[in-house]
């Protein structure tokens, strides 16, 4: 059994304490009542009892509901994932399209730790193969730790785009997460900007994707053919015009 329930936003029927705290126990005593051989379940960096964000305080408290109830399950905990349809640079992306400065959400300071979406999934074949992974947790994070500043600019000069991404105060974001939040899909909540406020990267003492026998991909390496799309027109390369074989100094 694999547990990925856990949205960033509440929706009006389930509040964070029912999907990340209560759903996780009475998954993991289901289980146990069953006699399920694995129940892996995906959690967060950053989440702890002290975070500053509800999820990521749901979130910790979730992993301590379940491994009460099923104490051989498997945690993981995600970085940011990247890939295709991913919300982090896509969302930024269409943000820089249609507006005239972007407003950076997290302190330029706050650090994530980007994992490719591949090297999730690898993870979960990697802990059903091995059952000494049972009872464990691991910290699913990219090889590199980024500040919220780099991200943008690494998302402005791929896209080829000026970089108008601004800092503000967090009392500002959360006032624009507050306007959002109310939409029936919000892009932003309060919640959301305290949670990337926060520092988002693998703790020291927890094994992560190599104890799991799989090399960190590099973000820049799955990133650049999904933020291509974002590049305004007449800022290809001869390469690209004429079809040439991809490469990378040719195309970041």
């Amino acid at each position: 059994v694999i547990n990925m329930l856990g949205k960033q936003v509440e929706p009006r029927r389930f509040d964070f304490e029912q999907t990340n705290v209560f759903f996780p126990r009475v998954l993991g005593s289901i289980c146990a009542e069953m006699d399920v051989d694995r129940l892996i379940h995906f959690s967060a960096l950053g989440a702890s009892a002290s975070a500053p964000s509800k999820w990521l305080r749901t979130k910790h408290e979730g992993e301590v509901a379940l491994m009460e109830e099923f104490p051989t399950a498997t945690i993981l905990k995600l970085a940011t994932v990247v890939g295709p349809e991913e919300k982090f640079f896509n969302k930024m992306g269409e943000f820089a399209k249609m507006l005239p400065a972007l407003p950076m959400i997290g302190l330029p300071s706050a650090k994530q730790q980007p994992v490719h979406c591949l090297d999730v999934a690898a993870a979960v074949q990697s802990v059903l193969m091995h059952q000494s992974t049972a009872g464990k947790t691991f910290a699913l994070a990219g090889p590199k730790v980024y500040t919220n500043k780099q991200l943008y600019e690494y998302f402005f000069h791929t896209a080829r785009r000026p970089n108008k991404a601004i800092p503000l105060p967090q009392a500002i974001q959360e006032l624009i997460g507050a306007s959002l939040e109310w939409l029936p899909k919000p892009a932003l909540t309060r919640d959301m900007v305290r949670t990337l406020n926060a520092d988002l990267i693998a703790p020291s003492d927890l094994p992560g994707l190599r104890d799991l026998g799989i090399d960190p991909t590099p973000m820049e390496e799955v990133t650049l053919p999904y933020i291509k799309r974002f590049r305004p027109p007449a800022t290809g390369t001869i390469e690209e015009a004429t079809k040439q074989p991809y490469s990378p100094q040719n195309q970041a």
